[in-house]
């Protein structure tokens, strides 16, 4: 319900809160201080006065009060849910405009006749209640500036807190990685400087070495021009070279006599790719084996010997003693019909067997005995054998056993076909073998073809000599006789 009041007591009511207000002014002191001073009571008001009871507006309407408590649930809700959206706080403040303009005019003049007093203090409690019950405008707006400067104040907080831990972060981040660049740096300067210094480093050894190697290359090549040159003009000043009297695989070989006293001579020419089998001598030095050799046989009677030798740049010089008249085996047996006689044959092989047994206690292994390395001396009645051809030859000793095969390949002995080994011994017998086969039958022997049968023996020959063929050419070496049992056998007694 409302009460209304009269003009009387507005004005006694305005007129108490002037008296009021003037009394409670402040005092100042001595020193500047306001100094508050008790207001005495006047006559009148010590009198009791009739106090009448001022009740708030409340709504003119049911759909007034309606929305009101409407309004007070919505903001109960929302305040304990979160804060509403725009759309519901728009339409809460227009439903509140709205009642608030109709309470307005249902009011009429009674609200427009209270005190100025009166309208103050009910407006601030209802700013008061608004707050409180998060309705009306004021509510709204002070909700939402409320609102609004926490939002910037965390969010401008949560920026700056967030900017300077990513500052941080960034900047230690950007200082590493500038660290690893200006390493990565540093260490590819550093290489390119060490691998500059050492290429010029190499490059200044590699010149010194290559000038010294030249220097020294040209002073030995000099040496060995001028040294090749003495000795050409020493070997043409000291023999003469005549007609070509053979050429092979491993050289050729001239005829030719010596300056001083007509000697007949053999002069050897080996190209230096050629020469197969090399000697290291007791000084070191490396020399060819035919060289070493037919040093160490020297003054033997079977080979013949080694006059001169001259070791240039590309080639091998050998001059050697040339029998005349002489020719090699196979030359021989030609000249007798492509075969000799036993008896021929018997006195050839003879010799022959002592030269090997020579050779072997001078631990020589010859390697390559053959009709083509023989030569038989004509000039008297009995034909008299020398050894030639030392190029494939070895320096033996006790129980070596050979890997390698150096001769005719038609005269491989069988334990080589077999088991790819081969001693100096039984090979030497194979081939004592051989040159009897080849001087008896005038057919050329072949390993493989007297393996498989297909060349025999002679029926029309002595049971000796066919027991000395068939012992010598035993496919079995251990069975194979020794050069000292194959000088005692019957046949060359």
């Amino acid at each position: 319900m409302n009460t209304h009041r009269s003009p009387a007591v507005r004005k006694d009511r305005e007129s108490n809160n002037s008296m009021t207000q003037q009394n409670e002014l402040p005092a100042e002191d001595g020193r500047g201080r306001t100094k508050r001073t008790k207001r005495k009571a006047s006559s009148d008001e010590t009198s009791p006065r009739k106090r009448t009871k001022v009740s708030e507006p409340g709504p003119q309407n049911y759909h007034e009060e309606n929305l009101c408590s409407r309004l007070s649930e919505r903001n109960l809700r929302e305040d304990r849910e979160g804060q509403p959206s725009r759309k519901r706080k728009r339409i809460l403040y227009e439903d509140v405009k709205e009642s608030s303009s109709s309470s307005a005019d249902t009011s009429g003049e009674s609200s427009s006749n209270l005190s100025d007093s009166y309208n103050t203090s009910q407006d601030d409690a209802s700013k008061r209640k608004a707050i409180a019950a998060g309705a009306g405008p004021h509510g709204m707006r002070t909700r939402r500036s409320y609102l609004k400067v926490t939002r910037t104040e965390t969010k401008k907080e949560t920026v700056k807190v967030i900017t300077k831990a990513t500052k941080k972060e960034i900047i230690k981040e950007i200082k590493k990685e500038i660290k690893k660049e200006t390493k990565k740096k540093t260490i590819k300067e550093t290489k390119k400087e060490t691998i500059k210094e050492t290429v010029k480093e190499t490059k200044k050894g590699i010149t010194k070495e290559t000038t010294n190697k030249t220097v020294k290359q040209t002073i030995k090549e000099s040496k060995q021009d001028l040294r090749e040159d003495a000795l050409r003009d020493e070997f043409q000043a000291k023999y003469q070279q005549q007609d070509l009297l053979g050429a092979g695989g491993c050289g050729s070989v001239f005829a030719g006599y010596r300056r001083a006293d007509q000697l007949p001579v053999a002069i050897k020419y080996i190209p230096k790719d050629m020469v197969l089998c090399k000697h290291v001598d007791k000084n070191g030095k490396q020399l060819s084996v035919e060289v070493a050799i037919m040093m160490k046989l020297e003054g033997t009677s079977a080979p013949v010997s080694l006059l001169d030798w001259y070791d240039l740049d590309l080639e091998l010089v050998l001059v050697m003693e040339r029998p005349v008249p002489a020719i090699d085996l196979s030359d021989y047996i030609e000249v007798n019909g492509g075969s000799l006689s036993e008896e021929k044959a018997k006195i050839i092989l003879k010799q022959l067997v002592d030269a090997a047994k020579d050779l072997e206690e001078r631990h020589v292994f010859h390697r390559d005995i053959k009709v083509e390395n023989i030569l038989i001396e004509t000039g008297s009645d009995v034909p008299r054998v020398r050894l030639i051809d030392f190029g494939l030859g070895c320096f033996v000793k006790k129980g070596s056993l050979y890997r390698v095969f150096y001769g005719t390949t038609d005269h491989v002995p069988p334990e080589w076909k077999s088991h790819y080994t081969y001693r100096a011994g039984t090979s030497t017998v194979w081939q004592m073998g051989v040159v009897l086969f080849d001087s008896l039958h005038g057919v050329a022997f072949e390993t493989t073809k007297f393996l498989r049968k297909k060349l025999r023996i002679k029926n029309e020959l002595s049971k000796d000599c066919q027991d000395f063929l068939q012992s010598c050419l035993t496919k079995a070496p251990k069975q194979r006789p020794t050069l000292d049992q194959l000088r005692l056998h019957p046949w060359l007694n």
